[in-house]
């Protein structure tokens, strides 16, 4: 299309708008300032304008989009979004009460696009055009909306709320769910309460007392260095300066699997990291690099002794060589096929576990502003938590020649070996016993009509994909926030709706993740520390969506208070008292990807490696205002059509719980 040859009498501004087209130096392109994507189907969708997009906290955020979200709550008359000193701030008039904005706003946006301050205001100062005269608007010190923190109590818990969230905390009434919190947030902040204070408290206390004032309570009511509510408290962690040691529980249940399927790459996990930029793959390659010599992990190997016994050593030097494809040349089909096959071809090559980095990772360059890094890395050297906020972060502060936070003291030997101090001892009997309480008389996960279950896994899968768009998402948030539960408790709630329907039990156990980062000393180290926990859940009298909600979070808090106890030593005890392991079905929601990754996008569901690890497994996570995910199967009991009729289902019971939470 033929726009125009420049500006007239401007020569500065045609050499910025126009520009020499990368496929075709004869012809010209022009910037528009509109920001678009091409989908799948061909359609070309708008974003909004390059002039309203920011960077808030190291997340590019579209003001538009949030403005337009704020002028779809009930009572707002005007509105406008700025940035104040790194902070989004939403000012509104209201037609008359002031609404309550940000349980509405948490609701349709993703937690970094929330404003963190609401100033209300009679009205918003106007050009003499008439348009919102944003330099004109107050500073939000001057009109806030929210009472601050009023002892320093309060204050305390506003920080650690703060420092977890990653959002400012300004007001004692201020929700921990509206502000995004999630299970994974919880556990942070009660680690770090607990490393602070000596005060132990649980999940449930957290998301009881939800405000800051009430979670100021809550502590003020616990007498310092209580009884652990759950009797069992393992000993500090401290680093020991040792390279070699055992495998911690959750890599050991990695090491068995590894070794019965060796030729299948059950734990290789492939991701993807879509980088909208020129890159040189030399720098590119000496990021990774400076990234294997600055984490333990990523230079440890894993060995058996004579008598088959596992091991992990550090070794002095990893070398990492980046592979490197330029498909710019061929056509744009060809180029998606094309990388999908590299892509796919390293994710299943084998990792010799003896020889680190367990790391691969390929540039395909798109074309010269367009390329995605391919990583693939073994589960034994890392968990989400790793590879969202420690590895990629990393890598992108090398990439641009910054140096990353200090290392944390420990390492994933020292965590090895502090585990095995308790872990094997009679410390953990009570919690174990617990467990064993909560399990007696649950069956094995079951659906009727499907093939029986082999008596050896191939290990064999596929995946179907997995989109909630944004709009139901927002829907599920309020009915989370209103239960006093996280998005993750909602998403499993279906996800057991779903299999009932699908056949099956009402009394149903479904193996769900955490993070295993019990100990503010664990919080930045990398590693795989991620331990499964099992939810047993009632589904029985056809509950109403926001009560059967209540019954999955109740289910969900208390396995989180017992979560010391490793999954394999409690598979391993019911194992031997010849009881299910209960490992088939699995629920797992990653974080979000948080600040630090700048225009950087990262998918783990892009490449398949055509394996399962459970039997069927839904694993989701957040993204941009969405949940998008998989479906995976292990295709020896289930096929593709089983697959997509659950996915129905799901999407089914979605729709309903979002429409009729009471009904």
């Amino acid at each position: 299309m033929q726009l125009a040859r420049g500006y007239w009498r401007r020569p500065a501004l045609t050499v910025e708008r126009f520009f020499p087209d990368p496929a075709c130096p004869e012809e010209r392109l022009y910037r528009t300032g509109d920001r678009v994507i091409i989908r799948e189907d061909g359609v070309v969708e708008y974003l909004g304008r390059m002039d309203d997009q920011v960077k808030v906290r190291g997340v590019r955020v579209e003001l538009g989009e949030v403005d337009a979200a704020l002028r779809l709550a009930p009572g707002v008359r005007q509105s406008a979004v700025v940035v104040r000193h790194g902070n989004l701030v939403a000012y509104v008039a209201p037609e008359g009460e002031a609404p309550t904005l940000r349980g509405h706003m948490s609701a349709l946006l993703p937690e970094a696009m929330v404003p963190s301050r609401f100033v209300v205001l009679p009205v918003l100062p106007l050009t003499p055009h008439g348009k919102i005269d944003r330099a004109a608007l107050p500073e939000p010190r001057t009109a806030g909306t929210g009472e601050p923190p009023a002892t320093p109590r309060e204050q305390r818990v506003a920080r650690l709320w703060e420092e977890a969230l990653g959002v400012p905390v300004a007001g004692r009434d201020d929700d921990f769910f509206e502000l995004g919190g999630q299970s994974l947030v919880a556990t942070r902040i009660l680690a770090r309460l607990e490393a602070e204070s000596g005060i132990r408290l649980t999940h449930a206390d957290l998301f009881d007392a939800r405000t800051v004032a009430a979670f100021a309570d809550r502590i003020a009511a616990t007498p310092g260095d209580p009884p652990c509510p759950t009797g069992f408290r393992p000993p500090p962690l401290k680093p020991l300066g040792r390279r070699g040691g055992p495998l911690s529980f959750a890599q050991k249940a990695i090491w068995i699997i590894s070794q019965l399927v060796p030729d299948r790459p059950v734990y290789n996990e492939p991701f993807t990291i879509r980088i909208p930029a020129p890159v040189d793959p030399h720098p590119l390659e000496a990021a990774l690099r400076a990234l294997v010599a600055r984490h333990d992990i990523l230079r440890t190997a894993f060995t058996v002794d004579d008598e088959g016994v596992p091991h992990q050593a550090l070794r002095d030097v990893s070398p990492l060589v980046l592979r490197w494809s330029d498909l710019s040349a061929l056509a744009l089909p060809a180029r998606d096929a094309e990388a999908a096959r590299l892509a796919e071809n390293d994710a299943v090559e084998p990792f010799d576990l003896a020889r680190p980095p367990l790391l691969r990772a390929r540039l395909v360059r798109f074309c010269p502003a367009n390329s995605r890094l391919y990583i693939t890395i073994h589960h034994l050297v890392f968990d989400a938590h790793t590879i969202y906020y420690e590895l990629l972060p990393d890598l992108r502060a090398f990439w641009e020649s910054r140096l990353p936070r200090p290392l944390p003291a420990v390492n994933q030997i020292d965590f090895a070996v502090w585990e095995q101090s308790w872990g094997t001892g009679t410390a953990v009997a009570e919690e174990l016993a617990w467990w064993l309480r909560t399990l007696e008389g649950a069956v094995a996960p079951s659906l009727p009509g499907f093939p029986a279950r082999p008596r050896l896994r191939s290990y064999r899968g596929t995946d179907l994909p997995a989109i909630i768009p944004a709009r139901r998402v927002a829907e599920l948030r309020l009915l989370a926030n209103s239960q006093g539960a996280t998005l993750h408790m909602v998403l499993l709630t279906a996800f057991a709706a779903a299999l009932r329907r699908f056949g099956g039990p009402d009394d149903r156990v479904i193996m769900i993740v955490d993070s295993g980062r019990g100990s503010t000393a664990l919080e930045h180290v990398a590693g795989c520390f991620a331990n499964p926990l099992l939810v047993r859940l009632d589904l029985q009298g056809r509950p109403p969506a926001n009560a059967l909600l209540r019954r999955v979070r109740a289910a969900c808090v208390d396995a989180y208070a017992h979560r010391s106890v490793p999954f394999l030593m409690l598979a391993e005890t019911l194992a031997a008292r010849r009881r299910p392991t209960f490992h088939q079905i699995a629920f797992v929601m990653e974080p979000e990807v948080g600040a630090g990754l700048g225009d950087w996008t990262v998918s783990q569901f892009d490449t398949q490696t055509r394996t399962s690890k459970s039997e069927l497994s839904l694993l989701l996570e957040e993204s941009r205002g969405e949940v998008v995910g998989r479906l995976n199967i292990d295709t020896d009991r289930f096929t593709v059509d089983h697959a997509a009729h659950l996915m129905a289902e799901y999407h089914s019971v979605l729709a309903a719980m979002a429409a009729r939470p009471d009904g």
